[in-house]
């Protein structure tokens, strides 16, 4: 079962890409939308989606700081892993799926001996 520690470090980075890419089209759209209608006002627009860029950053940034740590066998990995693997579960079905796999793989014993240091 410790095998799939390196996978689902792999996992949870690649969760934080998709959340990213995903918040930067979204944020993308929105700056484009005064140009497709001129009576979309263009000010608020960017700042809707420099705030969606910002909710990439912030979402992104723990899920890669988890998927490292994991990789690494740091100690407080485990822990920040389990808990945003109950946070992802919302996220159908990519979040469900990493909350799924990050509950199989980090409560098993062999895997919490891994991370005692």
């Amino acid at each position: 079962m410790t095998q799939h520690i390196d996978r689902l470090g792999v996992s949870f980075v690649g969760y934080a890409l998709f959340t990213f890419v995903i918040c930067a089209l979204c944020a993308v759209f929105i700056a484009v939308l005064p140009a497709i209608d001129p009576e979309a006002p263009a000010a608020l627009m960017m700042g809707i989606a420099a705030f969606t860029m910002g909710l990439g950053v912030v979402l992104a940034v723990p899920y890669t700081a988890v998927g490292i740590g994991l990789g690494r066998r740091v100690w407080w990995a485990r822990g920040a892993a389990l808990a945003l693997g109950v946070l992802s579960m919302s996220s159908a079905p990519f979040g469900t799926a990493l909350g799924m796999y990050s509950f199989v793989t980090l409560l098993d014993a062999d895997v919490a001996a891994e991370f005692t240091g």
